[in-house]
């Protein structure tokens, strides 16, 4: 029985027709691979015939990735499963990273699961786990996210010094980063033999839960030198840092040179000015957001709330809760 016919898989039936009648799927397999990616979402019975009948390991490796970014990705360890099954069992190094990063979704908050856990066991009997980089920082990642440092660090120190590169060196900082550990954050910084922008949103985000103003003043200063603009998601960094340490000038500073600010950008300012007791800024700056046309969310709201109480504003704090569902289309929540 032919699978179920949706709306999304009409163009793939239709490229499908017209790559069979080329032969074009005969002399190339791996060029099912974006057919069954793009289906593999709406129509997952589709999308398992093109990779049956059409088997190549880039295929399903594309599968994989496409379905462990979707709305839906236990259905990528599914798909792995069937791939060894199936008359196709050799999965290679870029089967497991997707594949990991959809068992990271998973995860229940700091509890592993058995399906990261085999996916580990199957990569290592097959030699793949200490061989290749990004392998080994996926495999890093995963255990950050189910909260299993020691197991994170296992990893680390069992891959060869030579493909300890800045990738995995990141998992490994903004691992202990997730849990809490800001010294230990501190501490790898200094020993890492380079650094780039996740290098130093770690550390800045650490420095901010530290209070360590100085080391993230440092931190700043020497990523300045070398980069010429500050982007969304380290500008943000920096800005809760600042504000976190009381230093509004130059969170003031890193607010105007920040390119393409977005909504976290904005709230994270305009909270900053409410707790260092600017709620007058704080207010005049939600104002100039609206101008702007980024919407709102319930992180704004509250920063704006939180000014309004500040400033002993109550009317004014009451009028933008009130006006928040119509106005700004924000439910209050708890």
């Amino acid at each position: 029985m032919p699978p179920p016919t949706t709306a999304g898989t009409l163009p793939n039936r239709a490229l499908h027709a017209r790559l069979l009648r080329s032969g074009a799927l005969d002399a190339d397999p791996s060029a099912a691979a974006p057919l069954a990616a793009s289906a593999a979402n709406t129509s997952l019975p589709y999308a398992l015939s093109l990779l049956q009948a059409h088997p190549s390991t880039f295929s399903y490796n594309t599968t994989i990735r496409s379905l462990g970014h979707g709305p839906r990705p236990h259905l990528a360890v599914a798909l792995y499963r069937s791939m060894l099954l199936g008359p196709l069992s050799n999965p290679n190094n870029y089967t497991y990273p997707p594949l990991l990063a959809a068992c990271a979704r998973l995860l229940p908050a700091g509890s592993p699961t058995a399906a990261g856990t085999a996916v580990h066991a199957s990569l290592f009997r097959r030699g793949l786990d200490s061989r290749y980089r990004f392998i080994g920082a996926s495999l890093l990642s995963f255990y950050a996210a189910a909260g299993d440092l020691p197991a994170a660090r296992q990893v680390f120190g069992a891959s060869p010094p030579s493909l300890r590169d800045l990738p995995l060196w990141n998992s490994l900082l903004h691992a202990h980063l997730s849990q809490g550990f800001y010294a230990h954050v501190l501490r790898l910084s200094r020993q890492m033999p380079a650094a780039d922008e996740v290098t130093l949103i770690a550390l800045v985000s650490t420095c901010a839960h530290l209070g360590a103003l100085d080391t993230g003043r440092w931190a700043h200063a020497c990523y300045a030198r070398t980069h010429r603009s500050t982007t969304r998601n380290l500008g943000t960094a920096l800005l809760n840092m600042y504000m976190r340490c009381g230093d509004v000038e130059s969170a003031w500073s890193v607010f105007r040179e920040t390119l393409d600010k977005d909504v976290r950008t904005w709230s994270v300012m305009i909270a900053g000015l409410a707790i260092n007791g600017l709620p007058g800024d704080a207010l005049a700056l939600f104002a100039e957001m609206k101008n702007t046309g980024v919407d709102l969310d319930s992180i704004t709201m509250t920063a704006v709330l939180s000014a309004c109480a500040h400033a002993g504003m109550v009317d004014e704090g009451k009028r933008f809760l009130d006006c928040m569902p119509v106005e700004y289309r924000v439910q209050p929540t708890i």
